[in-house]
Parts: structure tokens; sequence; C-alpha cells
């Protein structure tokens, strides 16, 4: 059985990039690609064809470059394809592989989340004491990042860093200066309810704090966050 889902139309409206998974009976999983309609004549046509699945699209400001996630190389990286067809371009190949991403508006630079590479620290322990992992106290943080989507081999460039916060959703401001983020203090599923709102500025990589509750992020305008608290109270605030 094969079911559709995740669609994407082009900022042009000529495409909708959707998703199609179905039943590996073999490998005993769900296989997913990504497919191209046209939204003028209904015609559809398969874009991705890895044996590894390919999910995610997400397209450019102009319309002619669809980023999407795959773990075709083992570990899940960022990809670009025309909408045309053709050969995917891996755009990262990361240590730790990628989470989420998100283009910024104005196209010029994706944001992604990871765990980044492991730390010196962590492999020397390895290598002396071998693989183990301290529960509820060895805790690998999820960080935000960015890239030049124009560079054929972009250099990734972290915007957030340390050990304070493992982050969480993230959304870029209209004017693509900013990110505004979520964050709990540790990634384990205990501590949700621990989440805080931020805002990093991306040309000093400043982090703002902005609210201590749970919050869903929706950027308004180039300044201005909307957030819901966990009562499903709206408010709307300057930053």
């Amino acid at each position: 059985m094969k079911t559709a889902g995740a669609p994407r139309i082009s900022p042009d409206g000529r495409y909708v990039a959707y998703t199609v998974s179905e039943t590996n009976w073999e490998e005993n999983s769900f296989d997913t690609q990504i497919w191209m309609a046209m939204a003028s004549t209904g015609e559809r046509y398969q874009l991705t064809h890895a044996k590894k699945s390919s999910s995610d699209p997400r397209w450019s400001a102009d319309s002619k470059r669809l980023a999407f996630l795959s773990n075709r190389d083992g570990t899940q990286q960022i990809y670009m394809i025309s909408p045309a067809g053709g050969e995917a371009a891996q755009l990262t190949h990361f240590e730790g592989g990628v989470n989420s991403f998100e283009w910024s508006p104005d196209g010029r630079r994706i944001a992604f989340s990871s765990t980044g590479p492991e730390t010196k620290a962590k492999k020397d322990r390895k290598d002396k004491y071998g693989d183990f992992e301290i529960v509820e106290g060895d805790y690998t943080m999820v960080h935000l990042w960015t890239l030049n989507a124009g560079e054929e081999k972009p250099k990734p460039d972290a915007l957030t860093t340390g050990t304070q916060f493992s982050v969480g959703g993230f959304h870029w401001s209209p004017d693509s200066k900013s990110i505004a983020f979520s964050a709990t203090r540790d990634p384990d599923l205990s501590s949700s309810e621990t989440s805080d709102i931020y805002v990093v500025r991306l040309s000093d990589k400043y982090v703002k704090k902005l609210i201590d509750t749970p919050a869903r992020i929706a950027i308004q305008s180039g300044r201005r966050m909307a957030h819901k608290s966990p009562m499903n109270r709206v408010a709307s605030f300057r930053f």
C-alpha cells in the first residue's frame, strides 16, 4: 500500500512536491521517495530514486531548488535537487547527521539542527574505556547550525554551542537576520517541561532568552514573535 503526504507547494505556485511511502516487506521498513506534481496540469513524476528514503522536501525562495533529507549515505543529510529532476547533490556531510532544516526566507542560507561532531573528550574516553553512556548524565546536546546554500561544498557554522540547552523547534525571522528556537535543559523526554524560548542573531551569534514557558514558535514579522503557552494563551512581543 502506498500513502502520499507532506505536500509543499513551490513559491511560484507551479509545482507541488510531496512524499510517497510504501511498505518494504523484505527489509521490514517503510520506503519514502519524493514526487512532483504540476499544479496546472496534474502531471506527476517521481523525483528521487535512491535505495534509501528521501523525505521532508523544502523549496528555495526562487522555486529553482528543492532541498530534502535522506540517509542514503548512512546518516541523515541534506540534499539538493532541481524540480525538473536529475541527480541530487549532497549538501551536507555532517558528522552526527541532520535532525531538521529550514531555508531562510531570502533563499541564501539553510539552518539545521544537529548534535554535531563528537567532542574530543568523548572520543578520548571511548578510546580508553570503550563505548558506554552515563544514564541521565551523559547527554549530547542538539544545536543550531547554518550554511550557505549557494556554495557547492558549504561549511556549516554553529550558531549555538555548549551544554546549557538542547535545541528543539526553530523558525527564521522574515528578514533572515534572526532565528527563534525552543530549547530544553537536555534532550531527555522527561525534560520537555523545561522548554524555553530564545532568539539568536546571525550577525554576532548573540543568544537572547525571551520566555521560560513551553511554547510553539510563530514568527509574525521581522521584529515580532508570537508564542502559545501550555494554557493555549497566545501572546506577541518584540525582540
